[in-house]
């Protein structure tokens, strides 16, 4: 194999690797979204 083959296989490896970090990534991100809402409207309750 030529180094281009190794550097390009060891990528995918990687990417193989890291795509559940980004799937949770990504839900975290959604919970947050999903949260800020419900947070903002706690907090107005709290002040009014």
């Amino acid at each position: 194999m030529t180094n281009e083959e190794l550097i390009l296989e060891k990528l995918e490896r990687l990417e193989t690797q890291i795509q559940p970090l980004i799937k949770t990534s990504e839900k975290f991100a959604e919970l947050k979204n999903d949260l800020i809402p419900i947070s903002n409207h706690a907090t107005a309750l709290l002040i009014n």
